[in-house]
């Protein structure tokens, strides 16, 4: 008996010597591995990275000129002279001016959010929706950015989908630079082809909310893992071929109406506008969404639609009726802007290429937000 409580009593000490020794080789790599800092971005085309963004993909370096080939490739094919200031990114990430830090006493702060599009792809910067509608906000002897009324910020960043822009405006908020009120410019990215591994996969754990999943996603270990594995073996969406899913999109709609609300921030999501809306104005119909009824309605008429991007307009439709935030309908502003000019604009006005607004369209989409966000300013004063 005494022998066998020996042998008990050693292999508990050998096992309890084991545990330990891995706990202690984990928490050095953990340790190691937090001072290394984030794993780089693989897992999808490489893009300009700032050190410590792979939890978003990638990001803009702060601090740095804008090297936007669209906006030199469009100003050469229509004899334009270079733009002279196509802007820089600012400290934030953002291709804005800079904040003042702190934000000035009684300034209302608009964040603009989304993909190339909002960003300004072929665009100049004064010339982008989001600066357009910082100076019709202010009156014309506002004084300078650090004393206007409103300032409206641009986060957007070249592919972002709808789970990156929701990281960027966390990381914003983590930074301390909330906004008073949020434009979502979303859709575009996210039925992009799947070029690496798909966005769910990468981000969902990010922004699992609480338990188990937020605790392993603190852990750097997990981090650089993924990152590894996901550079071997990029997984793929098994049933579908985009980037974000159509439920994956609203599930991101419905969370941004949550995050801006816990930050008590107003939403206004815009629907981004198509070429092939200029040709097909069928589609421009049937995702409003104003009872119950409609959305039922949009459900089924959607299944004799193209598969993109009608589906993602009524996802957008349908969280907003459901939680009471404008929509700014981008495609039918256009086509109502075709109708007025005539046929003989066509997209070629209203675009610089298949997908990114035009100096003109951004003007259009400026007047459209500017009487939507005006309404939430003011619902918004104290």
């Amino acid at each position: 008996m005494g022998a066998r409580r020996v042998r008990r009593a050693s292999r508990l000490k050998l096992l309890t010597t084991g545990w330990l020794a891995a706990g202690l080789v984990l928490a050095g790599v953990e340790l190691a591995l937090r001072i290394a800092g984030e794993p780089p971005a693989t897992w999808l085309p490489e893009r300009t990275q700032a050190p410590g963004y792979a939890h978003v993909g990638w990001h803009q370096t702060p601090s740095q000129p804008v090297t936007d080939e669209n906006l030199t490739r469009w100003n050469t094919l229509w004899g334009l002279p270079p733009d002279p200031d196509p802007g820089t990114i600012n400290r934030y990430g953002m291709r804005d001016n800079e904040l003042a830090d702190p934000k000035p006493p009684g300034q209302k702060r608009v964040l603009v959010i989304g993909d190339s599009s909002a960003w300004g792809s072929g665009c100049p910067m004064a010339e982008r929706f989001s600066s357009r509608l910082e100076v019709d906000l202010n009156p014309p002897d506002g004084g300078t950015p650090e004393t206007r009324g409103v300032e409206v910020m641009n986060a957007a960043v070249p592919g972002y989908s709808s789970y990156q822009a929701l990281l960027s405006l966390e990381d914003l908020v983590d930074a301390s630079v909330v906004p008073d009120g949020v434009v979502a410019y979303l859709m575009n990215s996210d039925f992009m082809h799947i070029e690496g591994g798909a966005d769910g996969a990468y981000f969902e754990t990010r922004l699992a909310a609480g338990g188990l999943a937020e605790g392993v996603e603190r852990l750097a270990t997990f981090r650089w893992v993924r990152a590894l594995i996901w550079r071997v073996d990029p997984p793929l969406h098994p049933s579908d071929e985009v980037r974000v899913t159509v439920p994956q999109f609203q599930h991101n709609i419905e969370r941004l109406v949550t995050a801006t609300r816990r930050i008590g921030a107003w939403l206004v999501l815009v629907l981004p506008p198509q070429p092939s809306d200029l040709t097909s104005p069928d589609r421009v119909d049937g995702y409003q969404i104003h009872s119950p009824a409609d959305v039922d309605e949009a459900a089924t008429v959607a299944l004799s639609r193209p598969p993109i991007p009608y589906p993602y307009r009524v996802a957008t439709c349908v969280e907003a009726w459901k939680a009471s935030v404008p929509v700014v309908d981008g495609p039918r502003i256009f086509i109502d802007e075709i109708r007025r000019s005539g046929p003989a604009e066509g997209a070629n006005a209203l675009f610089v290429d298949g997908i990114h607004p035009s100096s003109r369209g951004h003007a259009l989409l400026a007047d459209a937000l500017l009487p939507v966000v005006r309404e939430r300013l003011a619902q918004s004063l104290p």
